[in-house]
């Protein structure tokens, strides 16, 4: 879905939602899909070259300006492995949010300096 769906200084860029992994490392009682889908607690990242791609490949045919992180832990929480993440977000010069919650807890403010 292509949307205006930025708010404040951004609500009028072009933006859409895109998903960074798969899979979940919580053990939560209540979620059914481990057990629904055969699906273990296992956590997959999408490269960070993968994702510098797509986002390119968004903004040269849809005029996409602006993409949110649809998944809880779209960046991986690991110093070396987020900061690469956030370098491609950052090579692709795109206006970009992400749900910050527990999926985000362990990133520093450090990493995303001068990124």
């Amino acid at each position: 879905m292509v949307s205006s769906f930025f708010t404040g200084p951004n609500d009028q860029l072009m933006g859409t939602t895109v998903i960074f992994s798969r899979g979940c490392p919580c053990h939560c009682a209540f979620c059914a899909m481990p057990k629904a889908k055969g699906l273990g607690s296992s956590l997959r990242y999408r490269a960070p070259n993968l994702i510098e791609e797509e986002i390119n490949y968004l903004k040269k045919h849809y005029g996409i300006q602006g993409v949110s992180l649809l998944d809880e832990i779209g960046i991986p929480l690991q110093g070396a492995r987020a900061i690469a993440h956030i370098e491609a977000l950052g090579r692709s010069n795109i206006v970009w949010r992400a749900i910050v919650g527990g999926g985000m807890a362990g990133l520093s403010a450090a990493m995303f300096s001068a990124r």
